[in-house]
């Protein structure tokens, strides 16, 4: 189902252009922009009248962190009554002539701060501000973000899935061309989780809006990614809890993973840089007879939740773009960020249990994503109850391949992106709970759909090893690289990034270092050399 497009009449200092209001995925139109005159004051931003959007402006003093600006926030309202969209715009004092759509996060609902690609080094991080880029980001269509209820609302449910892109983009595009009296040269998208998969949505949705796209653990497969989250919940939960592993046993199997993947880089040095190679059989762990005999051992319960929680996930049919099946989670985090997985699920006596987890959106975080959209966005009833509603029957299929058609970003032809020069870059993490074997999965996608060749052109992919989604790493493992100035010398000057340096540190620190590899390498130990520089590695396949 898509929807038609809606114009709407928008009103700039008198001149008018049509700004596109459709809730669907079909609407790639661009209004024509109107110039002022002169640029304006920030003060005359604010005063900007455009039908059916509010509008305050004020000027910002610089700090010793942020240039000065003039920080614009708005509000969309809805065609169909229930949810604005509300946005923010920054506006530099010393414009560079380009602008930046931001992403958000998980169900949305606040206005994120557009501050470059996560996973920045430090002195790329704080550089960011000062490179006078005009940015922009939205709620997507609601506020507040504590939960999924929005989705009960049409029209909060589209600009969830793109529209608001699309809405947001065009309205922020005429204020900063009022502002500064004169379009922005190049228009930029940076996103990460939600936020990346909105990125590579606008790639294939809205290519004539954007130059390039940088995006980091996109959940680009978002119904799947929200049913392996209660899979893999259930798994451990499954019998009154039989397959739960407790702090110790989540030790004993933490250890185990890594004597079986930490030479897999050419190096035994308690880090796990070759994780797609990562694949341990955990039989050995059994206890005598399956049955669970203390902390030394798995019970064949666990060991069944363990490998459930690692195995690709795949329904009895097909969702939008042809998708049956999500990449299972990476092994890796066991002995970090408290357990992984473990901390982040909760299956108890009710849909929101209160107890033993007092806050299941921290410290059941897994269970929480799914347990909101199984009752908002699958069955549309906040009483559903997650423990009970089945992925494989299939009278649940219309749904899910229609919440699939809007809130997917899994089409694999970027044809029209590239031929108007779009530039993308995507990262991952190696131990994300978004699966970098689901990330690889879209790349390889894109791969046999448009060749290897031609994805060359204007596609970089780079796994960060041992990185969990959240940003967490075991203690020495590099995270962090200047993906932004890449970006910027591939867009400005024609110069393809290759390998980068991913780095644990900024100058004048003690800093470990990793070559950040273009996928499908991985850094391995040459052999001799510091274990801490990168350059006693090289980027392998093998």
């Amino acid at each position: 189902m898509k929807c038609s497009h809606i114009p709407s009449r928008v009103m700039f200092l008198g001149l008018a252009f049509v700004l596109g209001a459709c809730g669907g995925h079909d609407d790639n139109s661009n209004p024509p922009l109107t110039t002022a005159a002169a640029p304006l004051s920030c003060d005359q931003v604010g005063a900007l009248k455009i039908n059916g959007v509010t509008l305050n402006a004020k000027t910002v003093a610089a700090t010793s962190t942020n240039p000065e600006n003039c920080t614009v926030s708005g509000a969309i309202a809805p065609s169909q009554g229930g949810y604005s969209i509300n946005f923010a715009l920054t506006l530099p004092t010393t414009w560079n002539g380009k602008a930046i759509q931001g992403g958000g996060g998980g169900f949305d609902g606040v206005i994120s701060p557009v501050t470059g690609p996560n996973w920045a080094t430090p002195t790329a991080a704080a550089a960011f501000p000062q490179k006078g880029y005009a940015t922009y980001s939205s709620d997507s269509g609601h506020s507040g973000g504590s939960d999924a209820s929005f989705a009960l609302n049409n029209e909060a449910f589209l600009d969830y899935g793109s529209a608001a892109l699309k809405k947001v983009k065009d309205v922020a595009t005429q204020i900063i061309t009022d502002r500064y009296a004169k379009a922005p040269s190049k228009t930029y998208f940076i996103g990460f989780s939600e936020g990346g998969r909105e990125g590579l949505e606008v790639a294939q949705t809205y290519p004539n809006d954007y130059d390039g796209i940088i995006v980091g653990d996109p959940v680009q497969n978002l119904t799947l990614q929200f049913i392996s989250h209660l899979s893999v919940t259930k798994g451990f939960f499954a019998n009154n809890g039989a397959g739960w592993l407790d702090a110790n046993k989540q030790n004993v199997l933490g250890q185990y993973v890594l004597n079986a993947c930490d030479e897999l880089d050419g190096l035994k040095d308690g880090l796990i840089a070759n994780g797609f190679a990562c694949k341990p059989d955990i039989a050995p762990l059994r206890c005598p007879n399956g049955v669970d005999a203390g902390d030394t051992c798995l019970s064949d319960a666990q060991i069944t939740a363990v490998n459930n929680a690692r195995a690709n996930l795949t329904l009895p049919y097909a969702l939008a773009n042809g998708i049956t099946t999500i990449a299972g989670k990476p092994w890796g985090n066991e002995l970090f960020s408290s357990g992984g997985y473990f901390r982040s699920t909760y299956l108890g006596t009710a849909p929101v249990p209160s107890a033993p987890e007092p806050n299941l959106k921290t410290d059941a975080l897994l269970y929480y994503l799914a347990n909101e959209a199984v009752r908002y966005m699958f069955v549309q009833n906040a009483q559903a109850d997650p423990r009970v509603w089945d992925w494989n029957d299939t009278s649940n299929a219309a749904r899910l391949q229609y919440v699939s058609s809007v809130f997917d970003s899994t089409k694999s032809d970027l044809s029209a992106f590239m031929q108007r020069g779009g530039k993308l870059i995507i990262y991952a993490g190696g131990a994300s709970e978004v699966a970098p074997a689901e990330t690889a999965a879209y790349y390889q996608r894109l791969v046999a759909k448009m060749g290897q060749a031609t994805v060359d052109k204007f596609v970089r992919f780079y796994v960060f090893p041992g990185v969990t989604h959240g940003g967490v790493t075991a203690n020495g493992t590099p995270r962090g690289a200047d993906l932004m100035s890449a970006f910027e010398t591939w867009e400005d000057n024609g110069a393809a990034p290759g390998d980068l340096v991913n780095s644990s540190g900024s100058a004048g620190t003690t800093t470990e270092t990793w070559p950040l590899c273009r996928y499908p390498a991985y850094p391995r130990y040459s052999g001799s050399g510091d274990p801490s520089s990168a350059s006693s590695f090289t980027c392998s396949t093998i």
